[in-house]
């Protein structure tokens, strides 16, 4: 979107740097979410042992939402 206003002469700066504004903003947001989803499975990958056994913490947390 940005880059057809580059070739639209009649545009005003304004405009663009309100479209960029809107990018960051809907950047960030995205940015939330994935941190929340890291935070989300770096509690049970630290509890899961990674050994032979079948039990496994991180498969338990998202089956049941719960630590």
């Amino acid at each position: 979107m940005l880059l057809a206003l580059w070739s639209d002469r009649e545009r005003s700066s304004s405009v663009v740097k309100e479209l960029a504004l809107s990018r960051v903003t809907e950047l960030r947001e995205r940015v939330t979410v994935l941190e929340g989803m890291c935070r989300t499975l770096e509690h049970p990958a630290d509890s899961c042992q990674g050994d032979e056994r079948p039990d496994c913490p991180i498969l338990q947390q998202l089956e049941t939402g719960k630590p």
